[in-house]
């Protein structure tokens, strides 16, 4: 949803992406078996806001769901959004 990352590359001028393996996240964790899957994030770093996100797994309409109020919100990195779906920390950027 909103941007994907080669979007976001074409249309700004500074992008971060993260990703992490859903088995990591809370919702991996209270899955247990059969939590397969990926969240990625796309942030505009100039403006340090949240403008794409994909979740692909058997939980991932539930992390999509928060992550697409963050993208239309405009939610600023360093807010909930970046750790909605970790136990433990942000996504890796790079």
């Amino acid at each position: 949803m909103g941007l994907n990352e080669a979007q976001a590359r074409e249309q700004l001028a500074h992008v971060r992406v993260g990703s992490t393996q859903v088995a990591s996240t809370a919702r991996g964790w209270i899955h247990k078996e059969g939590n397969e899957g990926v969240i990625k994030v796309v942030e505009d770093a100039d403006r340090g806001v949240l403008v794409g996100a994909t979740a692909m797994g058997p939980s991932g309409g539930e992390v999509l769901g928060a992550l697409a109020v963050a993208v239309h919100a405009q939610v600023l990195r360093g807010a909930t959004w970046v750790r909605c779906a970790s136990r433990t920390s942000e996504y890796p950027v790079r």
